[in-house]
């Protein structure tokens, strides 16, 4: 599957490789696969997330929140049953909130509490058995896990003296690592066992890490 510059979406058979399937939307921002492939989720620039049948292309279902929020980034869990998405006030992608939704009803599961500051740059990604999530933000720095089944916050760290950008769970779900940024430039990244808060900064890198 493939955005461009056009505003559409372009779904290519990898058997059939120059036989697509193409959408017109407007401004995508995100999209994303279910786990098996079968369901397809678009986050549009009108205000909606569109999630669609990947055989046909039959729409499923849409969400959209209001309040001129516009869904900026998707993503479905491990075992395919939410949808998670992170909705933005403006065109500076100041984002506001993230929610959870259950992927084969689009019914709303849960909003997560507002989050501060302006929230630029905001990444989100599940633990590998699904049962939290992890957002991380700048502006301020922080990473904030929640459980996926309530929504409730269960940890967070903000003691942060750099730029957080990009985050992932370690394999067994102990870990969450972060990517980050000195104010001189120098890239880091930061180990956070999130269990007993305890964290490496890794250091060493010339510049930002992705």
């Amino acid at each position: 599957v493939a955005t461009h510059d056009e505003n559409q979406v372009t779904l290519w058979s990898t058997q059939l490789i120059f036989q697509g399937i193409t959408d017109r939307y407007d401004k995508i921002h995100s999209i994303a696969f279910s786990p098996t492939n079968r369901v397809l989720a678009i986050a549009c620039g009108d205000g909606k997330i569109r999630v669609l049948n990947t055989a046909d292309r039959s729409e499923r279902y849409s969400i959209e929140i209001g309040e001129a929020l516009i869904p900026r980034k998707v993503k479905f869990s491990p075992d395919g049953n939410q949808l998670v998405a992170s909705w933005a006030k403006d065109s500076q992608a100041r984002f506001v909130l993230v929610g959870i939704w259950n992927a084969s009803t689009g019914s709303l599961i849960k909003k997560l509490s507002h989050l501060p500051g302006h929230q630029r740059n905001l990444e989100f990604t599940f633990s590998p058995n699904g049962d939290l999530l992890a957002t991380s933000s700048q502006y301020p720095y922080h990473i904030t896990l929640w459980n996926t089944a309530s929504g409730e916050k269960v940890a967070s760290k903000t003691d942060f003296n750099n730029t957080q950008s990009n985050v992932i769970f370690s394999p067994d779900g102990e870990f969450v690592i972060s990517s980050g940024q000195e104010g001189d430039g120098t890239g880091t990244i930061s180990v956070w066992k999130h269990t007993t808060n305890e964290t490496t900064v890794l250091r060493g890198h010339t510049s930002a890490v992705k």
